[in-house]
Formats: C-alpha cells, sequence, structure tokens
C-alpha cells in the first residue's frame, strides 16, 4: 500500500508540473477580450480586463506584457485619466527601449502621450550574442545598444573583479549604436579566461542613475608553441681536415735528406764532396716542413665537409619550420565568450 500511494503522489506531482508549465506558455485570453471591448470603444472594460490580466499567475511574454500596457494606456487617456494612462505607458516603455505603441492602432494623441512617458523613463538595452568566438585580429564580438530616448552613456567592460577595465564608448546615444570588442582589455592585452562582465551606465550629472550589466564568461584557447631541436652535438660531426699527409711529407722529407747525406758519408766522400749531398739533403728536409707549414690544420676531408654540412643544414631547416609554426600557433589565439542573461542595476558608477 506505500509503495502504491508513493507512486500516486508522484503522479500528482509530475501532473502538478505540467499543468503549471502550460498555464506559463499559455496566452491570457483576457488580453484578447479587452482588445475586443477597445474595439468597440468601451474603455471601462477594456482597462479592467487589461489590470486583471497584468495581475493574473499566468506570465506574460514581454511583448503580451507590452500590448496589455498599451491598451490599457490608451483606455485610461481616452477615459479622460491622463496620469494613470502616463503611468502605463511608463511601465510600457521599461519592458524593452525598442517598444512603441502601433501607429495602426492608436492614434496620434495616444502616441504623444506615449512619447511624452517614455522620455521621462530612459532605459539602453545591451545586445550581445549568446555565444560567440573571437580569433584574435581577425573577428571582433559585435555589441548592439539601444536606448529608448536620448541619454549619455559609458560603456565598459572588465573582469568581474574590476580588474583590466576597457572603456568601449563614452557619449551621447539617441536611438541606437553598434560597438565591437576586439578581445582586448586594458594596456591592449589580450583577456584571460574567467568571468567578466560589459557594462552600460545611464549618466545623469556625471553619476550612474542606472546600469545594465550582461555577465560574460571568457574562455582563452591558445596553442602551445613547440620546442626548438637542441643543436647538433660536437661528437655528431666528422673530422674536416687531416695532418696525416703533411706529416708524412714531412717524414719523407726528413728520411730523404738524411739518405742524401749518409749514403755520400758511407762510401767515405771526402769534406768538400759532402756540401753537394748536404745542400740537397737539407732541401729535401724543408720541401717537408714547407708543406706542413703550408697547411698547418691539415688538409681538407671532402667528404667529411659535405657530410657535416647536410648535418647543419638538416637542424636549421627543423628550426626554419618550427620558427614558422611557432609564430602561427601565437598568431592563432581564440575567445569563447557565453553571455549570460543582463542585469538591470539603479545607480553603480561605471
Amino acid at each position: 500500500m506505500r509503495g502504491r500511494d508513493a507512486g500516486r503522489a508522484a503522479m500528482v506531482a509530475a501532473l502538478m508540473l505540467v499543468g503549471a508549465a502550460l498555464l506559463r506558455a499559455q496566452q491570457n485570453p483576457l488580453i484578447d477580450q479587452g482588445v475586443v471591448a477597445y474595439d468597440n470603444l468601451d474603455f471601462e472594460t477594456t482597462a479592467d480586463l487589461m489590470r486583471r490580466a497584468l495581475k493574473s499567475p499566468v506570465t506574460l511574454e514581454v511583448s503580451e506584457q507590452g500590448r496589455a500596457l498599451g491598451y490599457l494606456g490608451a483606455s485610461e487617456f481616452f477615459l479622460g485619466h491622463r496620469d494613470a494612462a502616463v503611468l502605463a505607458f511608463r511601465d510600457m516603455a521599461r519592458l524593452d527601449a525598442r517598444m512603441r505603441l502601433d501607429p495602426l492602432l492608436f492614434p496620434p494623441d495616444v502616441q504623444r502621450i506615449y512619447d511624452e512617458a517614455r522620455r521621462t523613463v530612459r532605459i539602453v538595452q545591451a545586445e550581445v550574442p549568446d555565444e560567440a568566438e573571437l580569433r584574435m585580429g581577425q573577428t571582433v564580438l559585435p555589441i548592439r545598444i539601444i536606448a529608448n530616448s536620448q541619454q549619455t552613456i559609458v560603456v565598459t567592460l572588465a573582469r568581474e573583479s574590476g580588474e583590466d577595465r576597457v572603456t568601449l564608448y563614452s557619449g551621447s546615444i539617441t536611438d541606437s549604436l553598434d560597438l565591437t570588442w576586439d578581445g582586448r582589455v586594458g594596456g591592449g592585452n589580450t583577456a584571460r579566461s574567467g568571468k567578466y562582465a560589459l557594462q552600460v551606465a545611464s549618466l545623469s550629472g556625471g553619476r550612474a542613475f542606472r546600469t545594465v550589466k550582461v555577465p560574460l564568461q571568457v574562455t582563452l584557447e591558445r596553442q602551445d608553441t613547440l620546442p626548438f631541436p637542441r643543436a647538433p652535438e660536437q661528437s655528431q660531426y666528422l673530422p674536416e681536415r687531416s695532418l696525416a699527409g703533411p706529416l708524412k711529407g714531412v717524414v719523407r722529407g726528413f728520411a730523404m735528406g738524411i739518405l742524401a747525406i749518409g749514403l755520400p758519408a758511407a762510401m767515405g766522400a771526402d769534406t768538400r764532396a759532402m756540401i753537394g749531398p748536404l745542400v740537397v739533403g737539407g732541401a729535401i728536409s724543408t720541401s717537408g716542413l714547407v708543406g706542413l707549414l703550408a697547411h698547418p690544420g691539415g688538409r681538407p676531408i671532402e667528404s667529411n665537409i659535405t657530410y657535416n654540412r647536410r648535418i647543419r643544414e638538416t637542424w636549421q631547416r627543423r628550426v626554419d619550420s618550427l620558427t614558422v609554426e611557432n609564430r602561427r600557433r601565437r598568431e592563432n589565439v581564440r575567445l569563447t565568450i557565453r553571455a549570460e542573461s543582463p542585469v538591470v542595476q539603479q545607480g553603480v558608477n561605471p
């Protein structure tokens, strides 16, 4: 039994939720009835029906609220209740900065009263995409500011803490204004990930009397740069010169010089006869030394030089390729921006 009771209770709760949702979603028939009464010039009935519709538990869309307040204000005007008409029109103007009376439905006299009421309200709205992606240096975030009447505003964007503030606009607005944000904050730096706020403050006497705040969640996406390869180790290179050839020449020269001197001496030549061999032996030995001095670092080994050059060129090509890739990665910075519902605050200086 307890299980059955619990099931019935859950079903009843579910039906109540569905019924509440339907109640919120449906249009209030009182508004349509009031429009019929207005068309029949029954302004007392129209005003009564519109007040009841606005106070009913049914949640009206902004457009429906504006419709009800428009007919209410017009009915009050025709009933001679000018102040009541102005109050209704002020409430209508507060709903949306773009809210206007339909000139096909309401005569010029009613339009003038609405415009008079609208000018005393002075509100602005800020519109940004629900979600946007900025590519730094390539795209921007579009921002549209809409005002219901002429006023002075200051538009700023900053982190929730107030840091990294940047002023996007400061001046007068009459109807609408299109702005952009390039993703940079104070100091020209790219915005970091975190919570930000776009604020539009309406000013009077230099002080804010109303501020529209649009919370923004900003996510910075940037690719890491790639590390450069280390320069080749010295042990990877082959020797590019050799002393073997010149040293062999020296040794050969000394050997031949000694032979040129020693052979005549061994054959018993006298001192005068030894002068020639001494000169020849010295010349041969000197030629070996000259060959060594001509190539003090050794003779070039062309095959090794080519091999080492290929190692260096391969490393340099890799460095050049990574330099280009890292530049592309540093420039490929993206900001993902998600906007939340605007919040209206009275006062709050920019």
